[in-house]
């Protein structure tokens, strides 16, 4: 892909792969297909057949967000391809249960604790009939800051305060 990416004079940028308000995990996917590409830039069959042999893969292999794979989540049946045959793999040695409701939930509490552990927020400290300094834009390099003003009602959105109400003394 980054071979491509210079070939055709794109720039090649790799993003985060969690992001809390988009969809972590489609964007892990995506990445994780660049890479199985990457990694096989002869593939046999070319792009297509790389793409392909990277979306079974994913779609089969075991995901602790979901506790089984994408297909048996998707679909509740234990996928079987050519090749397992060609190696002796049989339905039996996969294994292919997803979480239970308790089980899910305790995932979900523990990557959200890691999340918050890892990016604490920091909240402003307002509180009703406070002082506050208003910025209103800058002058040349420094703040343009009005105020004092009294704080006289905070409206709060996902625990932040997202407007504040103040009157001018």
């Amino acid at each position: 892909m980054k071979k491509f990416a210079s070939d055709k004079n794109i720039e090649w940028v790799t993003t985060s792969p969690y992001h809390p308000e988009a969809n972590g995990l489609v964007e892990r996917k995506m990445r994780d297909v660049k890479q199985f590409m990457a990694l096989y830039p002869s593939f046999r069959g070319g792009w297509k057949n790389c793409l392909e042999a990277s979306v079974n893969h994913i779609n089969r292999s075991y995901s602790s967000a979901l506790g089984c794979s994408p297909q048996f989540k998707a679909f509740q049946q234990k996928s079987m391809y050519p090749a397992d045959e060609r190696f002796g793999i049989s339905e039996g040695m996969l294994h292919e249960e997803e979480f239970s409701e308790d089980e899910e939930k305790k995932y979900n509490e523990a990557m959200k604790q890691s999340f918050d552990k890892r990016h604490p927020r920091t909240h402003p400290k307002f509180q009703v009939g406070g002082k506050i300094l208003v910025q209103c834009g800058t002058y040349g390099e420094n703040p343009n800051v009005r105020g004092p003003f009294t704080l006289k009602k905070i409206i709060w959105m996902n625990e932040f305060p997202k407007t504040l109400v103040y009157l001018d003394e």
